[in-house]
């Protein structure tokens, strides 16, 4: 008589599941012997350092354990230099100290260039419209499908693409397009725009008194509202402007200095002023102090205006295409400006707001699909060796004159996109506008560039922590499951990368969330070329370094033990900050859910390189690595469900016993409700019953019959329905304890917790099955009230809680049948009339789940 089940939703989640004619087991292997002796020593020596001065602290570290239901996530540590290239960790020499405050001349800026007409195309507002768009008017040369850049043998070898919505359009934002010649003005256009000029000459002249400077910029500013009025001046008068807000670089004023170049933001056509102002910009936002400066002065509105302007985009990509005179500036000038916001966010929750509600989304969407399709027909034209193509499409060949300028050009472009995933992750920690990056498209943006830059490292490791925080989102994770190709992306990312840790444990962080709790996304990732092997290469890899790490550390703490034979806290916390710790709690996490699955468990659960998990529960204490140990018991878990002769977690479920006894006792909660359900799952063979009744495991599973905690309570009450069916494995005063703390528990759950009151009943029917029903009179009278009660609740709602009073029903009969002698002397000594019956010997056993029940009895 065992439970049968299915492995939950959760990825914490295996019950037992055993056929009617399954039989004993075979011998299992044994687990691997190898270094790092866990000995009461050390634990005791651990538990004194946790529980020493309890209180505040104390109560705070506990409640910050690690958890399966809360993983722990990636961690960056921030870049107090705000540095332009560099996202993830300070080199060993760096200094945080501010850089002094930069001081720019007149020769940095040059005269203004004329502005090119242009007009506007509006776009679909709707993404329906979008798609439809698309579809109807590209030709196939043209659809919104990414082949992803790979070697030539990678391209022969598979057929997988990527497909996003291919345009840097966005809901809410307008194409430009270029014309040849500019509208005549009017008569009354031409005197609005002479009045305009007056007045700013004015203007101009104050900025000659350093008392009215700051006013000045003001008014000027609030003069030249849009880029409209802008270009009604002539080219004269904005070189006039610039060149008078030059002289004046010279101060050491932030907050002169910021308006000063946002003046210059706000009249230059681009070029090398646009990359003057935007460098003097870039190195005022290094410092913290001047974030407030920026907020204040509208920095953040005049750069997302300018990244937004009529015909930028296409401008920049032109000059790009053309290797333009103008490009290497051009593009310089906007990978700092979007640096500037970067920095400006990285720290501040009402910078990132700021930013947002200026509509930083659409803008860096659109930025970044611009650079990306530029990307691929560059690539897709040199892979098919197509110059005559690059040609056509007005992009300039690469001949070795023009190579060197070209990778420069590519090192610009590169650097922008970095900037625009850091800017977008720091965006993403706002989780009100998170469905944002899915409505305007960021998300796709950012994915296509793990699908372009496959071979640029720190631009995907900016990326992939744009994802990883978004994948915590519902509709994010609906986004991403879309896309078409995308977990073909992240699994060629990964297996391209097994050397960069960084990259991996945020790509493994993203699947681990996905997986979780949708089906889809584990089958899709499973589809995925040698998914499995890769996933299990990089566990087997780390896992090794690991292990060796845990060897080393025993040696060390045998030779430098405390006083009292203490280990050293520093010690203890060494091997946590290993660096393959993080990622081994990542990918062990990403396996557990995929073992969920009936389709990929049994796969997985015959892989030899999953030896690994037993290794490292066998090898590394809790203590050390709470997260890490705490996911390879789930993972052990949910394979352990798969009962296959040549599971390599089944074949070593002796082995696993011991391990997972320990687990029973330590003080980590979901330690403990894992290492329940795992008996529930090795509880289902024979001979694994047999070494739990042996070890007295048994007991300590009795035990928690009494736990608080509701999942623990229902899993132990798993194990012993499993238990009870087998005459051999509990004595007389473990089922009488038994059934007293599930009577307890049925009558503290009741119909609020159908799940856990069905599994209560299972149990105790094969506990009074293993008794022939020779319960103790009190016992049974009470059990049966009980029983009566909860059928007279069930009956309000016979549809939802029909299993549970099938089982309720069947119980309450066997009871009444077999134990009314004992309950008629109960109730008669009760009254005080004495009178005394015979016990009944009717033994039977109930099999679970109830499908059409046939009850036999014995006599």
């Amino acid at each position: 008589p065992e439970l049968e089940g299915m492995p939950g939703s959760d990825f914490m989640q295996g019950h037992p599941r055993l056929s009617e004619d399954d039989g004993p087991e075979s011998p299992a292997g044994r687990v691997p012997e190898r270094g790092f002796n866990r000995s009461s020593r050390f634990v005791d020596s651990y538990r004194r350092a946790v529980n020493t001065g309890r209180g505040t602290i104390a109560d705070t570290i506990a409640s910050a354990r690690a958890s399966l239901k809360n993983p722990s996530r990636p961690f960056t540590p921030a870049d107090p230099l705000r540095r332009l290239n560099s996202h993830t960790l300070l080199n060993p020499g760096d200094s945080v100290i501010p850089l002094p405050t930069p001081l720019l001349s007149t020769g940095s800026f040059e005269l203004e260039r004329p502005f090119t007409g242009i007009g506007k195309v509006p776009l679909p507002s709707t993404r329906q419209a979008l798609d439809s768009s698309l579809v109807s008017s590209r030709t196939a040369s043209d659809q919104s499908v990414i082949e992803t850049k790979k070697t030539q043998e990678s391209r022969s070898q598979s057929t997988e693409v990527l497909t996003i919505l291919d345009d840097t359009n966005v809901p809410g934002v307008e194409q430009e397009v270029f014309s040849s010649t500019r509208r005549p003005r009017s008569s009354s256009e031409t005197s609005a725009s002479s009045a305009l000029w007056q007045t700013l000459r004015s203007k101009l002249r104050l900025l000659e008194n350093q008392n009215l400077r700051s006013n000045a910029c003001d008014e000027i500013c609030e003069l030249l509202p849009n880029k409209e009025v802008v270009m009604s001046l002539e080219t004269a008068q904005r070189s006039e402007i610039v060149k008078s807000v030059a002289k004046h670089m010279d101060s050491r004023d932030p907050n002169i200095l910021t308006k000063l170049a946002k003046v210059v933001v706000i009249v230059t056509k681009g070029g090398s002023n646009l990359l003057s102002a935007s460098k003097l910009l870039f190195r005022l936002s290094k410092a913290p102090d001047n974030d407030q400066i920026f907020r204040a002065n509208g920095i953040f509105d005049t750069i997302l205006q300018t990244l937004g302007s009529s015909g930028k985009i296409e401008s920049v990509v032109g000059h790009i295409s053309r290797l333009s005179d103008q490009c290497e500036a051009e593009v310089e000038a906007l990978m700092y400006l979007i640096g500037v916001l970067k920095n400006c966010s990285s720290e501040s929750d009402e910078n990132r707001n700021s930013i947002l509600k200026s509509g930083a989304l659409p803008v860096v969407t659109a930025w970044i699909r611009a650079f990306s399709r530029l990307d691929r027909q560059i690539g897709q034209a040199e892979a098919a060796g197509h110059e005559d193509q690059l040609a056509s499409d007005g992009i300039a060949g690469r001949s070795e004159e023009s190579e060197g300028r070209n990778r420069k050009m590519r090192d610009h472009v590169t650097s922008f996109l970095t900037q625009a995933a850091v800017l977008l992750r720091n965006l993403s920690t706002v989780s009100s506008y998170r469905d944002d990056f899915v409505a305007f498209g960021a998300l796709r943006a950012v994915v296509e560039i793990l699908a372009l830059w496959e071979n640029d490292a720190e631009l995907l490791l900016n990326a992939s922590r744009v994802i990883s925080k978004l994948s915590l989102t519902k509709s994010c994770q609906e986004e991403m499951a879309s896309i078409s190709g995308f977990h073909e992306s992240f699994m060629r990312v990964i297996s391209c990368n097994q050397d960069k840790t960084p990259l991996l444990i945020r790509l493994t962080f993203v699947l681990g969330n996905l997986t979780s709790s949708d089906e889809d996304h584990r089958i899709k990732i499973f589809r995925c070329r040698n998914s499995l092997d890769v996933l299990l290469d990089i566990l087997y890899t780390h896992g090794q370094l690991l292990l060796a790490a845990a060897e080393e550390l025993e040696t060390k703490i045998e030779q430098n033990l405390g006083e009292n034979n203490e280990v050293p806290a520093s010690d203890i916390s060494e091997l946590s900050k290993h660096a393959s710790q993080d990622l081994l709690v990542k990918i062990v996490r990403l396996l557990a859910h995929l073992a969920i699955s009936p389709s990929i468990g049994p796969v997985l659960a015959k892989k030899e390189k999953i030896e690994m998990l037993i290794l490292l529960a066998s090898t590394i204490h809790i203590a050390y690595c709470e997260e890490l140990i705490l996911n390879v018991v789930s993972a052990i878990t949910n394979l352990s469900y798969y009962s296959e002769q040549d599971s390599v977690i089944w074949q070593t479920r002796m082995g696993l016993i011991k391990i997972l006894s320990e687990m029973l006792f330590v003080e980590n909660q979901e330690a403990v409700l894992e290492a329940t359900r795992a008996f529930g799952n090795l509880s289902r063979d024979q001979d694994a019953r047999t070494v739990m009744h042996s070890s007295r495991i048994d007991e300590a599973l009795v035990l928690l019959l009494d736990h608080s905690d509701r999942d623990v309570l229902a899993a132990a009450a798993g194990v012993v329905v499993n238990l009870a069916g087998d005459p051999s494995c509990m004595d007389i005063q473990m089922q009488s304890d038994a059934l007293v703390l599930l009577m307890e528990a049925l009558g503290r759950s009741g119909l609020s917790d159908s799940e856990l009151c069905c599994t209560v009943c299972y149990a105790l029917y094969n506990l009074g099955a293993t008794m022939q029903w020779r319960l103790d009179g009190l016992v049974a009278m009470n059990l049966q009230d009980v029983l009566e009660e909860l059928m007279m609740q069930a009956r309000k709602s016979p549809e939802e809680l029909a299993a549970l009073m099938g089982v309720m029903e069947r119980l309450l009969s066997s009871i009444k049948r077999n134990c009314e002698e004992q309950i008629e002397r109960v109730q008669s000594e009760l009254q005080g009339d004495g009178d005394s019956g015979e016990e009944g010997d009717e033994r039977e056993c109930l099999l679970v789940p109830l499908e059409a029940p046939t009850e036999e009895v014995t006599h």
